[in-house]
Order: structure tokens, then sequence, then C-alpha cells
């Protein structure tokens, strides 16, 4: 059975899916625009499942190429900002470099498990408006 476009909330949902996929492409984006890229770019937590509210962070995972360097600190510091703006929420950005992310992963740190469980790769062409 398909969506009833005659309910009036229709439009609303509709729309709340279009903005969420306008979100992730402004994301996949932008970070394809760095000039220091990551190994590794990944929305999870709530912005990921859809499920959060005003109050909630954008989580963000950020795999380094190597220790973090003023370009990569300045690129960050302004997605940090962009993504507030856009949203209105504050992103929590976890950026390990890749030793600190493979001891992670072997000490199934919570943050692997979200990763694993409902993350989004934000380097996948799919997202990627261009």
């Amino acid at each position: 059975m398909g969506a009833n476009r005659e309910n009036m909330a229709c439009a609303v949902v509709e729309a709340a899916v279009a903005l969420r996929e306008a979100l992730l492409r402004r994301l996949a984006d932008t970070i394809a625009g760095w000039p220091v890229q990551p190994r590794r770019a990944t929305l999870f937590g709530s912005a990921a499942r859809a499920d959060g509210s005003t109050g909630s962070d954008v989580d963000l995972l950020f795999v380094r190429d190597g220790p973090s360097c003023g370009a990569w600190e300045n690129q960050v510091d302004t997605f940090r900002n962009r993504i507030l703006m856009w949203t209105g929420n504050h992103p929590q950005i976890v950026d390990p470099d890749p030793e600190t992310w493979q001891r992670m992963v072997a000490e199934s740190d919570p943050i692997v498990e979200s990763v694993r469980a409902d993350g989004i790769d934000l380097l996948s062409p799919i997202w990627r408006s261009g």
C-alpha cells in the first residue's frame, strides 16, 4: 500500500526526507572539497538514524591520514561552524589518526559500535551532488 498523498501531512514527511538528503549531500560535497582529505568520513548516531531532536548532536567520525595539522584543524573548525549554521544542531566530531582508530576498533569503543550500527559513509559518491 502506497502513501496517501491526500493526507496533508504527506507533504511534511516528503519535505523532511528531502531535507535530510540535502544535508547528507551538503556534508559530502563539503568534505569532497577539503584540501586535506580524511581516510574515513562517517555520520553516525541520531543524525544517521534520523531520530534526533533539535537538541541532538550531529555526530561525525573522520579518520585522519596522520597527525593533526593546522590545515586539518581549520577545515574541521569551519565545517563545525557550517553544520551549526545549516542545522542549528551542535556537531560532535571525533577525528582519530589511523592508529587510534584501530585501537578503538580493537577495544570495541562505543563510537565504533555506533558507526557500525548506523553509520553513513560520506565519502561514498552516492551522496555527492556533482
